[in-house]
């Protein structure tokens, strides 16, 4: 499978089910997953998992919908209230962060599917950088944006995919209170070239930055 779409969430990790998410995103895999219907900034698994896509829910006010789960590590969101769907015998209007999440899928298999080589951090960047802003997200400390296809999937379009980072404390690798440290970013510019980039670092509750 070249995109792994999970509409269910719980509070407790599995290190069989994250080993599993683990070895399939090492074999070129992108793995979503819903980030649940708490109202919460609680992690909810799969989707707390770092090599998954967590997905929020929006509503028709272009909002985090009231249920949905969200924080930091939400990465993504898509409409998930009042979505048209097929039910045992029928179809039915649902709503839920588990009916959100096919819609990122589906983004991601586009996605895949103009550039079967994208990775999960690629793609993820594609999504998010190819976002509409969330008219609520940064009250609720969720720094994300609603999907927008025909953004993201454009070929032309300079993307800064962001591979992972590390601590340097210029000292014993141990990062103590007070210290002065280093946070490296590895990052890889994608599509088009981009003659400037800016990078700001925003404060997300319960985190405070000096």
């Amino acid at each position: 499978a070249d995109v792994i779409s999970m509409s269910f969430a719980g509070p407790s990790e599995s290190s069989i089910e994250r080993d599993i998410i683990d070895y399939a995103v090492s074999q070129g895999a992108v793995v979503v997953a819903a980030a649940g219907n708490s109202a919460s900034t609680n992690l909810t698994y799969p989707a707390a998992y770092p090599n998954v896509i967590a997905v929020a829910a929006t509503n028709i006010e272009n909002e985090i919908a009231s249920f949905s789960n969200r924080g930091w590590w939400v990465q993504a969101a898509a409409p998930g209230v009042d979505i048209f769907s097929t039910y045992v015998n029928g179809y039915v209007f649902s709503s839920g962060t588990a009916m959100a999440t096919p819609l990122v899928a589906g983004l991601a298999a586009m996605l895949k599917g103009s550039d079967p080589s994208m990775n999960q951090a690629e793609v993820l960047a594609r999504i998010q950088q190819g976002a509409r802003p969330i008219a609520n997200a940064y009250t609720l400390n969720t720094p994300v944006g609603q999907i927008d296809a025909w953004r993201s999937v454009l070929p032309d379009r300079p993307v800064v995919a962001f591979n992972g980072l590390y601590v340097d404390d210029l000292d014993d690798g141990r990062l103590s209170g007070g210290e002065t440290a280093n946070i490296v970013l590895n990052m890889e510019l994608l599509g088009a070239g981009a003659d400037d980039i800016s990078l700001r670092l925003i404060p997300i509750y319960p985190y405070e930055w000096e």
